[in-house]
């Protein structure tokens, strides 16, 4: 019996830990200014593409769109007719810039660069040891440098159009080390936001929702 009680503590101490691991420490607010509308986000395939990945797991993208739910205003072939284009993407928290990404060229619309996924990226450590990442941010955009430190609300850079990416939009998560090819994806809630004009707390957005910062 006692070696059964020692299991299930040791069992018990095992899930604990992983919870604490499983989703962020650090308050954040959200990567942006005004009113976004997530493209990718949530639990399930269905909602979220990235599920599959195991460092992106939890990951959002996110663009701007209309009254209408488009993402652009006339021509689809130009970044600069969508919304998202050249917006200020903004520290979620305080911490320090340990890698950052910049020079490659944003992709037309609907064409991919094959070469370097992510594009133009930042990686932001918190104090809590959580990594952000930041990617797809338009050539030459970006604000900061590596070893940085970091305060939130900061502008970080310019959303873009560069890599892995058919239109202009942030795509952004949380992993556990900088090594995006080792790294396990962290859940990323948001501490106050406002959801289709509700204000959530510690929320954590999917698909199709509009989201903004309660300020």
């Amino acid at each position: 019996m006692r070696k059964i009680l020692i299991g299930l503590i040791l069992l018990q101490t095992s899930f604990s830990i992983f919870a604490q691991i499983e989703r962020n420490k650090t308050d954040l607010i959200l990567p942006f200014n005004g009113e976004w509308t997530v493209v990718w986000g949530g639990d399930s395939e269905k909602f979220n593409y990235h599920i599959k990945n195991k460092a992106q797991k939890n990951a959002f993208d996110f663009i701007i769109t209309d009254k209408y739910g488009k993402s652009f205003k006339t021509d689809r072939n130009k970044n600069e007719n969508f919304y998202a284009f050249g917006k200020k993407i903004i520290a979620p928290c305080n911490g320090m810039i340990i890698s950052v990404i910049d020079g490659i060229k944003d992709n037309k619309p609907s064409e991919l660069n094959p070469y370097y996924a992510p594009g133009n990226s930042i990686i932001l450590k918190t104090e809590n040891n959580e990594f952000l990442y930041f990617a797809h941010l338009k050539q030459n955009s970006i604000k900061v440098k590596q070893g940085q430190k970091i305060i939130k609300g900061e502008i970080l850079g310019l959303c873009g159009n560069s890599g892995n990416s058919t239109e202009p939009h942030l795509h952004f998560h949380i992993q556990n080390q900088e090594n995006i090819n080792n790294a396990i994806g962290i859940k990323c809630y948001f501490e106050k936001i406002i959801v289709s004009d509700t204000l959530k707390t510690d929320y954590s957005p999917i698909k199709k929702e509009k989201i903004r910062n309660e300020k």
